[in-house]
């Protein structure tokens, strides 16, 4: 509980949203993913959440709870 003086518990509404696509071998847990993907509902397909739901379809067919991201073709 915060009192008249205290400072406000609550998040902005304005959280800065990456849409860049995530580097080449970060990973993402399942849960984690799904919650950085509720931030990118509003908006046209990026990059980051195309990789996310590229990552999340990867987990669902493997039935892993975690996956990296692979390099991509130029990297290598």
């Amino acid at each position: 509980m915060t009192g008249p003086t205290a400072p406000d518990l609550t998040f902005p509404d304005d959280i800065p949203v990456n849409h860049e696509a995530p580097k080449p071998g970060t990973g993402f847990f399942r849960d984690e993913l799904e919650s950085m993907l509720s931030y990118h509902t509003a908006c046209a397909p990026c990059p980051f959440k195309s990789e996310l739901l590229r990552l999340r379809a990867q987990m669902i067919r493997t039935g892993h709870d975690f996956a990296r991201v692979p390099a991509r073709r130029a990297d290598r």
